[in-house]
């Protein structure tokens, strides 16, 4: 068991290029947590290192809402 590093285009998911996602949700196989993260996209590009077994739920974070950060 292993970390992978997973890429994903934001376009393809329906996401602007310059917008940030939220993590609402992740799991493993230890449990799950449902703290907020916030990623940033770079080059169009989400990158994640992600624990074996592993997933997360996210969602566009949008500019307006930047401020509560």
């Amino acid at each position: 068991d292993y970390e992978v590093m997973v890429s994903v285009p934001v376009w393809e998911i329906g996401i602007p290029n310059d917008c940030p996602m939220i993590r609402m949700f992740a799991t493993d196989d230890v449990g799950f947590a449902v703290d907020a993260k916030v990623y940033y996209p770079e080059q169009g590009e989400l990158s994640l290192k992600l624990k074996a077994r592993s997933s997360i739920v996210a969602k566009n974070y949008p500019k307006r809402l930047m401020f509560l950060k």
